[in-house]
């Protein structure tokens, strides 16, 4: 059995990038976890050719992100969290941050989403350009054990612009697992021959 997936948490979470792991390793999570949630998520993902074709570029960067950083966050976001997401953003190098996002670009785990058995949260900003709402009610009828939860005021960094609400929204859904479903989980995990 391979190590990373017998010591993964019993709850994975993953946000744009991280859900490529969660997504990457949908049996497995499925035989070992308890549950999965997706933040900013999509099963498969397109980055408008705009962001590829300028993000990369030195002389074009610091437009590429104000067009990013534009569509990340919704209407209300406050002047200082925009700031120090451009100012984080600028701080990555233009072949680091073209490389992130044609990763984006090729990300397709359509077929793999039939293996994801275990209850799983999809959260998403309600005004999220990124990967809009679609995305997420996509992974919502695909998935035969999620739920979907839109949060209001809120663009694709929907855990920086809605921090209280998604905590909120992960540790009500972790809750929500049966007990039983944690101790039966752990028991075959326990059982399970390495």
């Amino acid at each position: 059995m391979d190590e990373g997936v017998k010591n993964s948490p019993r709850h994975s979470c993953g946000r744009f990038y991280g859900q490529r792991h969660c997504a990457d390793l949908g049996s497995e999570i499925s035989a070992y976890g308890e549950s999965l949630a997706l933040i900013g998520a999509g099963a498969r993902l397109r980055v408008a050719q705009s962001i590829l074709d300028t993000v990369g570029n030195a002389a074009t960067f610091e437009a590429a992100v104000d067009f990013i950083n534009a569509n990340c966050f919704s209407e209300n976001v406050s002047p200082s969290l925009l700031e120090l997401s451009k100012k984080q953003m600028m701080e990555i190098r233009p072949p680091v941050l073209l490389g992130d996002f044609l990763a984006c670009n090729t990300f397709n785990v359509v077929e793999r989403l039939p293996e994801i058995k275990i209850p799983t949260l999809t959260i998403c900003g309600a005004e999220d350009k990124m990967t809009p709402v679609k995305y997420s009610q996509y992974l919502k009828d695909a998935l035969p054990r999620a739920q979907m939860r839109v949060v209001e005021n809120a663009g694709h960094l929907v855990m920086a612009e809605q921090p209280e609400v998604v905590a909120d929204l992960l540790k009500s859904f972790v809750e929500s697992i049966p007990v039983r479903t944690r101790k039966k989980k752990e028991v075959e995990a326990a059982t399970v021959p390495s």
